[in-house]
């Protein structure tokens, strides 16, 4: 293909494998930009609503939580099961983003979702944030990738 991508169109099975990446994931790696401009990366226990958007438990403390307080901008990389004998085959979906801080209704939410957070989502370092998409992008293993719209995982659609 001399360096040419190759961009596919999103079907109904991809949607359904971005939202059951984001819906099964204990845990995602979350991107954000340092107040350098140095990338920082760690893992969060993400939430999915049924509007699409993501919440995620941070503390304000870490590295990445006084990065995300300063820029909304984030990035997600959730990842289904690994392919031990070729690991490029793993699905995975990555998103970015915009952090607001979350309702008390999207609270309540996440700790039906997460109930062992209970003993911590009130520290006082502790910020419940709600990602809204921006765009997605799924890799269904080697050869197979493609762009997917804001809502795709809105599950009232």
């Amino acid at each position: 293909m001399s360096g040419q991508q190759v961009r596919q169109k999103a079907n109904g099975q991809d949607v359904d494998l971005a939202r059951q990446l984001v819906e099964n994931a204990a845990l995602a790696s979350l991107a954000v930009v340092g107040s350098d401009g140095a990338p920082i990366v760690a893992l969060t226990s993400p939430v999915l609503l049924p509007t699409g958007a993501i919440l995620l438990l941070v503390s304000s403390l870490s590295a990445h939580g006084k990065a995300l307080s300063a820029n909304s901008q984030v990035g997600l990389l959730f990842t289904g099961v690994e392919d031990l004998k070729d690991p490029m085959k793993t699905p995975r979906l990555t998103v970015q983003g915009s952090a607001v801080k979350a309702s008390l209704d999207e609270r309540a939410f996440f700790l039906e979702r997460r109930p062992e957070a209970e003993l911590y989502i009130d520290f006082s370092d502790m910020q419940l944030y709600r990602i809204d998409l921006k765009n997605a992008h799924l890799v269904v293993g080697f050869g197979r990738a493609v762009s997917l719209s804001p809502g795709c995982l809105d599950q009232r659609l």
